[in-house]
């Protein structure tokens, strides 16, 4: 499974990258306010899109965000066959020393592209073993 690479992330139609992105944080259960929040876009915007399907990124940062939550996605689907586990890995607790106890998705709402970044990255240190 070919990765969506940061740098590359420029290479990204918006319009593609966020129907895609917004099905996944759907899947994973998230709220607007976690959507808004993961994409680093405003609710007014995640509206229109949703409203009228005009693409809401527009900043090198959005793009690498899309790119990230992309790769979390392909590494889930390398670890788990079952959509469910797919689909809800991000809303359990994890026990390890990163994650404390916590929800990926508690970690990645926060906003902050560095958490999703680390988020993205051990996750996908898992998803190639």
């Amino acid at each position: 499974m070919k990765k969506v690479s940061a740098r590359s992330s420029a290479n990204i139609d918006p319009r593609v990258g966020i129907r895609a992105c917004n099905k996944i944080l759907d899947k994973w259960g998230c709220t607007t306010s976690q959507k808004v929040a993961i994409l680093g876009i405003n609710d007014t915007k995640l509206e229109t899109y949703q409203n009228d399907n005009s693409p809401p990124i527009q900043t090198n940062e959005q793009l690498e965000r899309l790119s990230y939550i992309l790769n979390i996605h392909l590494s889930l689907k390398a670890m788990f066959s079952n959509p469910e586990n797919i689909d809800n890995f991000m809303s359990l607790k994890k026990n390890n020393a990163y994650f404390n106890g916590r929800t990926p998705i508690s970690l990645i709402e926060t906003g902050e592209l560095v958490v999703l970044r680390e988020v993205a990255s051990r996750l996908n240190s898992i998803g190639n073993h």
